[in-house]
């Protein structure tokens, strides 16, 4: 089975890929994006975003494809949490490490 995915820099891009038939789209957020120099997304557009594309089955994956320094690691961890607790599909990083890492709660 073949998925249409469509990369989005913006809110208004991702809804016209939404509205062209996307199956999936994906994104980058403002901070912890390879694609730093591009418009990215707010978590309020995250938010909109996942709302109007679960109205057409479509699903979000945001990037987090940039090297976290061990001093930016809480920062990612907390806003890693923020973007997943909003309800994405997936989440794709750079580095595969990450993604099993567990953060001690106080």
């Amino acid at each position: 089975m073949c998925e249409i995915l469509a990369p989005c820099g913006d809110k208004n891009t991702a809804f016209i890929a939404i509205n062209s038939g996307a199956d999936a789209i994906y994104l980058g957020m403002m901070a912890f994006s390879a694609r730093g120099g591009a418009v990215n997304f707010t978590f309020e557009d995250l938010r909109d975003t996942i709302r109007y594309a679960s109205i057409f089955g479509v699903k979000v994956y945001v990037a987090m494809n940039t090297v976290v320094k061990n001093s930016e690691l809480p920062s990612f961890l907390d806003f890693v949490a923020g973007v997943w607790n909003s309800g994405v599909d997936a989440i794709i990083l750079q580095d595969i490490f990450l993604g099993i890492y567990k953060r001690t709660l106080p």
